[in-house]
């Protein structure tokens, strides 16, 4: 009979701990971003728990403006809505608008917002058709602007990190115009801010105290129906005061900087190429893109969908010709030109170089019920 072996401590290989364990054969970078997304995803499942309770991304709280309107729009009997900027917000009145379009049947609201300007007015207006109320809706009016970029200071407000979730900084990063020349730089720069601005909204529920006490949204009576007027006497802050106190000191230059800037839209409009000199490049179509989007949506919910351009600002003109080009005087008007509205160019009607005080505002509604009134006219004839 064979005896066994007795074994030794010898016979034994030592090892180290570290050898106990499979090794992770990725490369250093792969495991880092698999940490990375590991971490990202907990602090998405956190953040999809928690934020929510807190309120912190109700328009009440993130953008108290917005959320007024949307609780004020809630008890009037509308069933055509604005949507735009500060250039809407004082410029239109809902009541005097009502007349003007009444045989239509329209009862308006004006959703202008301050610094509302595309992509974020495109994300609103989408909010706003998904709102319960929107079912009686049957006409849209949205203001057209250029992008606005945001910047390092900006995106670290409420009111924009509220609205960065994953899928919409994926939408306005995809937005964004690459194909402009000379625009690379700022373009990369423009997606860190976005994707810093969508990792504040991941981990939003981790803001101080004081962002998570819910904000006391005080509604107008329902008389202005989202219009606010411009006195001469009102002490803004902010653009608004600045551009007010170089009105003040130069509002004879400056106007007649703005008729010729008219003058020369009208000239444009006679020339078989309107946009000679205008540079661009790759910076109209990612309005167009998303104002077709807006466009076929409207259309899915059998809402009338229009597109008003108010000011030749930076690529407005480009976009204003290639939209009328590609969906007709049905869809796209504007109120850039001095002929026929020579009177809504008197300086003492206004507050700074852009802005209306409400003398202003009530020749600007008339006129932009005209438009609408003659845009509807021929819509409801090419029906018969």
């Amino acid at each position: 009979m064979m005896d066994k072996k007795k074994w030794q401590s010898s016979d034994f290989r030592e090892v180290e701990r570290s050898e106990l364990y499979a090794k992770n054969s990725a490369p250093k970078r792969q495991r880092w971003l698999q940490k990375l997304l590991g971490s990202l995803l907990v602090f998405w499942l956190i953040s999809k728990a928690i934020t929510p309770w807190t309120g912190l991304h109700e328009w009440e709280q993130a953008f108290p403006e917005f959320g007024k309107k949307i609780a004020d729009v809630k008890r009037q009997n509308t069933n055509a809505w604005i949507v735009g900027s500060s250039t809407i917000m004082h410029h239109i009145i809902p009541n005097e608008l009502d007349s003007i379009t009444a045989n239509h049947g329209l009862k308006w609201y004006n959703f202008g917002l301050q610094r509302c300007a595309p992509p974020e007015s495109f994300y609103l207006t989408h909010v706003l058709l998904d709102e319960k109320d929107a079912d009686d809706l049957d006409v849209l009016v949205f203001e057209v602007q250029p992008e606005e970029i945001l910047s390092w200071d900006e995106i670290s407000s409420l009111r924009n990190t509220a609205q960065l979730s994953f899928f919409e900084t994926q939408r306005r990063i995809r937005r964004i115009p690459w194909k402009a020349p000379n625009q690379l730089g700022a373009n990369w720069e423009q997606s860190r801010i976005l994707i810093w601005g969508w990792l504040q909204h991941l981990i939003a529920f981790l803001r101080p105290a004081q962002y998570l006490s819910r904000s006391e949204v005080t509604a107008d009576n329902g008389e202005t129906k989202g219009f606010v007027e411009l006195k001469a006497s009102d002490s803004k802050t902010g653009r608004l005061a600045k551009t007010h106190l170089q009105w003040t000191r130069s509002s004879d230059s400056l106007i007649q900087h703005q008729i010729f800037i008219a003058q020369d839209f009208d000239y444009r409009m006679t020339l078989a190429d309107p946009t000679i000199n205008w540079d661009c490049e790759g910076r109209v179509n990612p309005i167009l893109d998303q104002m077709e989007i807006l466009l076929n949506k409207c259309e899915s919910k059998g809402i009338h969908c229009l597109f008003h351009f108010q000011n030749l600002w930076d690529t407005n003109g480009c976009i204003y010709f290639a939209a009328l080009e590609k969906w007709g005087a049905s869809h796209v008007f504007e109120s850039m030109g001095y002929a026929g509205n020579e009177d809504l160019f008197e300086a003492t009607d206004r507050y700074d170089e852009s802005h209306l005080m409400r003398s202003g505002a009530k020749k600007f509604t008339s006129s932009f019920g005209e438009k609408l009134n003659l845009l509807f006219n021929e819509t409801e004839t090419n029906k018969e």
